[in-house]
C-alpha cells in the first residue's frame, strides 16, 4: 500500500474475506454486489481516510463512522484482538490506542489532522506482541 492507496492484492483479499463471511448486520450471505455496496457504504478502501484503524506499521484501514467493527468482522478479527495488536482506532475527533503509538502510527494519525498528545502517549505501556492466550511474549518492545 503506497501513499495510503490499497493495491490490487489488498482489495482482492478484502473482497474474498467479505464474500466468505455473512453480513455483520443481518447475517445474510454476501454477494459480489453486496460486497461492493458495503465497501462504498462503510467507507472501506478510501485513499485519504480520516477514520478507521491504523495498524502498527502506520497503514490506515479506512472505515466510516460506526463501521470499525464491521471491517474487523470481515477481517476475522475481534475488537479486543485489534486492540491487543496495538491498532489505533481513529474517530472523527481523536483516536484511541491501548498502547503507546508507534512512530508510524503517530505520523499517520497526525496526517488525518488529529493531535497526538505526547504526554499522554508517554504514560501508556509500550506495545509488545501477545501470545494467542493474551500473555505478553518475552523480548524487545516492538513498533517503537
Amino acid at each position: 500500500m503506497e501513499g495510503g492507496t490499497p493495491d490490487e492484492a489488498e482489495i482482492r483479499d478484502l473482497v474474498e474475506k467479505m464474500i466468505a463471511k455473512p453480513d455483520p448486520v443481518d447475517g445474510s450471505p454476501m454477494t459480489a454486489s453486496r460486497v461492493w455496496n458495503s465497501i462504498v457504504r462503510y467507507g472501506l478502501l478510501y485513499r485519504d481516510a480520516g477514520i478507521g484503524w491504523v495498524i502498527r506499521e502506520g497503514k490506515m484501514l479506512s472505515a466510516d463512522w460506526g463501521a470499525h467493527e464491521k471491517l474487523l468482522h470481515w477481517l476475522g478479527i475481534e475488537t479486543k484482538d485489534a486492540e491487543n495488536m496495538g491498532w489505533a482506532l481513529v474517530e472523527p475527533h481523536g483516536y484511541q490506542c491501548k498502547f503507546r503509538l508507534s512512530k508510524a502510527q503517530k505520523r499517520r494519525i497526525e496526517e488525518t489532522g488529529k493531535l497526538v498528545d505526547s504526554g499522554e502517549e508517554r504514560l501508556k505501556r509500550p506495545w509488545r506482541p501477545m501470545a494467542p492466550d493474551g500473555r505478553i511474549t518475552p523480548g524487545e518492545t516492538r513498533g517503537e
